[in-house]
């Protein structure tokens, strides 16, 4: 089983000027994530390496935004507009430093506010094994002022859906995204969605 997770981490680019996007080894968030059976997340090279190659493979860059608005404002069909975009081919592995960005495209108006220090961190939203901790997958990257920033109960919460019914169809572009987060079959029906969508809320809110 699987479950996705956000941690802040200090945007200050590193010595080569990349930026860190999951660190390497075992890792906690400060208020005791993860919850479940995994005694850590962990990130080693190899699944770095997966991770990335399955980013690549998706053909879409990274979306950095404000507060995981891309996730929590979907279902209120709010704007969410970007702070920055990542390329994939720009992902890669720095041994002892974790999974770092090489160079990122920020928007004016973000890199504005980075250099005046209105945002001091980076929350990334990345998908893990429950039993392992092991991280598979990265979803985006957040600017956030909050260190302890339950992001992605946040996101989850917001982004489940009602029950649908045969007037109330869920929407197949945010039906399409939830299948991806929570690693669904491609022909995984609503219902079942819904359903994995609130054993995730409810694990992390536990």
């Amino acid at each position: 089983t699987s479950a996705f997770a956000a941690l802040a981490l200090e945007i200050k680019p590193l010595d080569d000027g990349a930026m860190l996007l999951i660190p390497a080894g075992n890792f906690r968030a400060y208020d005791g994530r993860p919850f479940e059976g995994a005694p850590a997340w962990q990130m080693t090279a190899r699944m770095a390496a997966q991770v990335i190659d399955a980013r690549r493979a998706r053909g879409t860059k990274i979306v950095i935004d404000w507060e995981h608005a891309t996730l929590h404002r979907a279902k209120q069909g709010k704007e969410a507009p970007a702070a920055g975009w990542i390329d994939p081919a720009d992902l890669a592995w720095r041994e002892g430093v974790g999974l770092v960005a090489l160079r990122r495209d920020w928007t004016p108006r973000a890199e504005a506010q980075i250099a005046a220090k209105e945002y001091l961190y980076g929350s990334p939203v990345f998908g893990y094994d429950k039993k392992t901790g092991a991280v598979t997958s990265l979803h985006s990257f957040a600017l956030t002022n909050d260190p302890g920033l339950d992001g992605i109960a946040v996101a989850l919460s917001a982004l489940l859906p009602d029950q649908p019914t045969t007037e109330t169809p869920m929407d197949e572009d945010i039906l399409e995204q939830l299948r991806w987060l929570l690693n669904l079959p491609t022909l995984a029906t609503a219902e079942e969605v819904a359903a994995e969508l609130q054993k995730a809320v409810n694990a992390i809110k536990a």
